[in-house]
């Protein structure tokens, strides 16, 4: 079936010499990798959690065998007139369908569905993690802490009952889902309790520079915003770990830096 679709396609296309059909070859390999790029950055991993959570490493594999490795080995074994061709073909085009579901799955696997407030940092917790612990994920927050955190968004309950309850548990506070609160309805109740913020006015001049030139869509001096209405909060990923920009009064998030960039 490979052989015939490989055959077909490059009898369409009139591939005479091995440079056309290494051309060929790359420029199909890179629609198909756009197309899952672009299904990943928007949806699987929406703003920053490409970086955080490992959207990046798991591509690798993706871009490595189907842009890298598949294109070069048609470049050295494509020979138009050669016995057995299109089963060499039909190989490595397995060979990429192969790398390329294994891609997918990571991606998939990887994929952040909840960012978690606990004791004073962010958590981005994906969809393994919950499979990991048995924790079958339901999403119930509302529009509005998606469209300020890009995932489901919550704060989780700091009582005594239920730090209690998730010890006895022995699995992660973060994938605790009973203990839940809907981000929107437990924020204003968190900044009135928390001096955790770190006051972007006490940073220095170099620093702000860094801050404005770091994966940032927003500006931290637009003479619009007021400083002291923004702060920093942890987060911690997959990979990564940085601080959120946030707007103090609504929660929003409006960037993310890597600890790195600020500390440097």
């Amino acid at each position: 079936m490979l052989g015939s679709l490989t055959k077909s396609i490059l009898r369409r296309v009139k591939v005479d010499n091995r440079y056309y059909a290494f051309f060929v070859h790359l420029v199909v390999s890179a629609l198909v990798l756009l197309t899952i790029y672009f299904l990943a950055r928007t949806i699987w991993y929406p703003e920053y959690f490409y970086d955080l959570d490992g959207g990046f490493e798991a591509s690798k594999v993706i871009f490595l065998v189907d842009l890298v490795l598949g294109p070069l080995l048609t470049l050295l074994i494509y020979k138009p007139k050669k016995k057995g061709l299109m089963f060499d073909l039909s190989c490595i085009v397995l060979m990429q369908l192969m790398a390329l579901s294994y891609g997918i799955y990571l991606l998939y696997s990887y994929r952040p569905v909840a960012l978690v407030m606990q004791n004073n940092s962010f958590f981005s917790v994906t969809a393994d993690v919950y499979k990991n612990y048995g924790v079958k994920f339901l999403p119930d927050s509302s529009n509005d802490s998606i469209k300020k955190c890009g995932l489901s968004c919550y704060i989780l309950e700091n009582s005594y009952e239920s730090r209690t309850n998730i010890m006895s548990k022995g699995i992660p506070a973060r994938v605790s889902q009973e203990f839940y609160i809907d981000y929107s309805e437990g924020w204003k109740a968190y900044i009135e309790s928390s001096s955790s913020f770190f006051d972007v006015s006490k940073l220095t001049d170099k620093q702000k520079t860094e801050l404005i030139t770091a994966r940032t869509k927003l500006s931290l001096v637009d003479k619009n915003r007021n400083e002291s209405d923004l702060g920093f909060i942890p987060i911690h990923g997959r990979y990564i770990e940085g601080y959120f920009i946030v707007n103090r009064n609504s929660g929003q998030i409006l960037s993310f830096v890597e600890q790195k960039l600020l500390f440097d």
